[in-house]
């Protein structure tokens, strides 16, 4: 049966923080099908969206499919709170590229998140570690808590 959601007021949940591709596909995906009114709350990992789900907090979660925790957040959708997927999608997504700090000469680590893994096959798998989201990443790389990582790229003025 093909549903097409309407064009009342909905609450949207995804991952944040504010500026993550959740969001992003999120905000896409309510243009897409003119959900204007719609608002997106934004949780720290899907576990709590399926709880405001639960609580009628939320009306939709929108997660992507490589994210680490798909399977687990289906499952527990399913099994836990009977709550099913309703739509699937194809979304574009921010584009990446690894960054390494300046002062920096031969980086000995590089930060990538789970969903980006397969990505990193030029990296040795002892130099790699896991973050959970691109953004927190980005903020990593610029407190010099790691010397490289894979991070959205936000090209501005300096942007070659």
């Amino acid at each position: 049966m093909d549903r097409k959601i309407s064009n009342s007021k909905h609450r949207f949940v995804t991952l944040g923080p504010a500026g993550t591709n959740h969001e992003v596909v999120t905000v896409n995906y309510l243009s897409f099908h003119g959900l204007a009114s719609a608002t997106i709350e934004l949780v720290d990992n899907f576990q709590t969206g399926l709880e405001m789900m639960n609580q009628g907090s939320a009306d939709f979660m929108i997660q992507v499919a490589v994210h680490s925790d798909c399977a687990n957040t289906v499952a527990s959708a399913h099994f836990k709170y009977n709550i099913h997927i309703v739509d699937t999608f194809i979304s574009p997504s921010k584009e990446l590229g690894i960054l390494t700090r300046a002062e920096v000469d031969k980086p000995r680590t590089v930060a990538i998140q789970p969903a980006t893994s397969s990505l990193q096959r030029s990296i040795p798998n002892d130099s790699v570690l896991i973050s959970t989201s691109a953004l927190l990443m980005t903020l990593g790389l610029r407190s010099g808590s790691v010397e490289s990582q894979m991070v959205i790229w936000l090209p501005g003025p300096q942007a070659r």
